[in-house]
């Protein structure tokens, strides 16, 4: 009686530390460096293009996609989600992660956004 008893102390603590750990990590606010958008670019954040690099590619080939929408952070934005550059998907910001993951195709992709431009600004 006594062994199950204290298995059964043993599961509950270890449900509340896992409880405790996750209620942690959503709680945390993580740092983001490049993904912040002037003010001015409220309404017409389409005239941006953001340059993105796959994490998981050994060969760092930059590749060009669109903003499909932003939300506001402080006196800045944030972009929140983006136009997939291989399958045409619209994928979201992982905030933990920094990065949006893309799951549609044969391999997962993992971008981080390295550039938001103009659309109309020459190719640097």
């Amino acid at each position: 009686m006594g062994k199950r008893l204290t298995e059964s102390i043993k599961l509950i603590e270890k449900g509340y530390r896992q409880k405790v750990k996750k209620e942690r990590w959503l709680e945390t606010e993580p740092n983001f460096v490049n993904l912040k958008i002037d003010y001015s670019y409220k309404d017409c954040f389409h005239k941006l293009k953001v340059i993105v690099t796959d994490l998981l590619e050994k060969t760092e080939t930059k590749k060009v996609t669109e903003i499909t929408s932003i939300v506001p952070r402080g006196s800045t934005f944030l972009i929140s989600s983006i136009k997939c550059p291989d399958c045409g998907s619209i994928i979201f910001l992982n905030k933990h992660w920094n990065a949006y993951f893309c799951c549609n195709g044969r391999k997962k992709k993992i971008f981080e956004i390295v550039k938001v431009k103009e659309k109309n600004e020459s190719k640097n």
